[in-house]
């Protein structure tokens, strides 16, 4: 039997049997279940909840306004105790709107607590104001947090006892968000279409580099006025030269996908012909075979997990790749310019992950 719970905000006028009973049971109307929905205690935002049903959905919903004097991150979570043993899950999806001010960025997350100190979250991108908007993010290979302490490898499900979702929140300014149900599920996810993983925000991006490379990543427009990220780059000539622009991957079920799509143009210096593309997974790098091609001319290049190997310096536990586990992406170049070097140039439009692979020609 599939094991869900329907994590319902808000209880009025709903009973159980309004719920599929052997696929999910509404938290806060079952007091075997969970508790009820709460703001979290937290320091640097104000949250108010309000509690009412949606006339669009008519289903229970609950609002949060919030306000948030300072720059820097904080968590504008809702929180819930399980009051029974929870077993592991595979996913959780939920749906929610968003209204913030312009100089804030939020990112929708979610953070479990084990009794004995440790723990877990996740984190997606930032999303813009949105209404009804659901995100499914993948519970395998959660991250521990940095005040996590008495910890296992893993979440020990069993041991969870305060559960927090919500909102990262950068910069200041006010808004609402309002979510209307957040599901626990062991179903498995069947993707049907291409998703973006790609953020253009230069800002978001860290470039490591050999310290003779000279480098500068920016945010740039295409022709019909979409972000682009701009690599630019100096490559000295006669040694080996790198430089690794990475990205953080946004938290989906990267494992249901069956690999990368890449939308670039990308000039080199003459010797240098192709580019590096790896994965950063648990302490071990991956780099993806062949190498695209750097032609000067527009590319989509797909690169199957499959072929994406462990690089020959890392030394991993496990030599092979865990997709689930896949923390960031690295778009960059390496490798000996000829003569006295040169200049190069890396224009990404987009980074995709694809559930279904080209056919071979």
């Amino acid at each position: 039997m599939t094991k869900s719970h329907l994590l319902s905000l808000f209880c009025a006028l709903v009973s159980v049997a309004a719920w599929a009973a052997e696929t999910s049971i509404p938290i806060c109307c079952n007091k075997e279940a969970f508790t009820p929905l709460t703001p979290a205690v937290l320091s640097g935002a104000k949250l108010e909840v309000a509690r009412a049903m949606d006339p669009t959905t008519a289903g229970p919903k609950v609002s949060v306004a919030f306000s948030k004097p300072g720059e820097e991150r904080r968590f504008l979570a809702l929180e819930t105790t399980p009051l029974k043993p929870l077993a592991q899950y595979r996913a959780m999806e939920l749906t929610f709107s968003l209204k913030a001010g312009a100089g804030m960025a939020l990112m929708p997350a979610i953070m479990l607590y084990e009794k004995d100190g440790g723990a877990w979250f996740r984190s997606g991108h930032q999303v813009k104001n949105t209404a009804g908007k659901t995100m499914r993010f993948s519970l395998a290979g959660m991250r521990q947090a940095a005040f996590s302490s008495n910890a296992g490898e893993d979440v020990a499900w069993g041991k969870v006892d305060r559960v927090w979702f919500g909102f990262l929140a950068d910069g200041k300014g006010e808004g609402t968000f309002a979510i209307n149900k957040i599901v626990l599920t062991s179903e498995p996810y069947h993707p049907t279409k291409p998703v973006s993983i790609f953020d253009p925000d230069a800002a978001r991006w860290s470039a490591s580099a050999d310290p003779a490379v000279k480098k500068q990543l920016s945010t740039v427009k295409d022709e019909q006025g979409r972000p682009m990220l701009k690599n630019a780059f100096t490559f000295p000539g006669g040694g080996h030269m790198y430089l690794t622009p990475s990205q953080p991957v946004p938290e989906i079920e990267l494992g249901a996908y069956a690999g990368l799509r890449f939308t670039y143009q990308a000039r080199t210096p003459k010797g240098i012909e192709s580019l590096l593309v790896m994965v950063n997974e648990g302490g071990g790098q991956f780099i993806a075979r062949p190498a695209p091609p750097a032609t000067g001319k527009w590319e989509t290049v797909t690169i199957p997990f499959a072929n994406i190997k462990l690089a020959s310096w890392s030394k991993p536990k496990d030599t092979k790749l865990d997709v689930d586990a896949i923390s960031s992406v690295v778009f960059g170049v390496h490798g000996i310019a000829s003569g006295k070097g040169g200049s190069g140039e890396i224009l990404l439009r987009d980074i995709e992950v694809v559930p279904i692979l080209p056919k071979k020609k």
